[in-house]
């Protein structure tokens, strides 16, 4: 797990090296009380080290079935995000088999 997920590593020094990359996120996923950041065209939560600490002690007492289960629900909860800021596309079910290259 990294600090900032779906960030590399040095992405947060980066940052601080060029703050005019960074942005305050308008719409998104329901953060709470945590600041979203955008930078290099991925969006990151800051957390206070506490918090880190504490999902990351979390995630290491997990069972891999937990763990399947929490970004299960992530994932949900991700697209459910840009559902409702409408980044979201759909396809009918023939197109999909279509592209996939999958018969009928």
């Amino acid at each position: 797990m990294t600090y900032l997920r779906g960030l590399p590593r040095g992405a947060m020094l980066e940052a601080a090296a060029n703050s005019l990359q960074c942005k305050k996120s308008e719409i998104g996923p329901d953060t709470g009380s945590y600041e979203v950041i955008h930078l290099g065209g991925q969006a990151a939560v800051v957390v206070p080290v506490a918090d880190f600490l504490r999902l990351r002690a979390l995630e290491q007492a997990a069972t891999p079935a937990e763990l399947e289960d929490a970004e299960d629900t992530a994932a949900v909860l991700e697209w459910r995000a840009r559902d409702a800021t409408r980044q979201t596309t759909f396809v009918p079910a023939d197109e999909a088999r279509r592209r996939l290259g999958m018969p009928r």
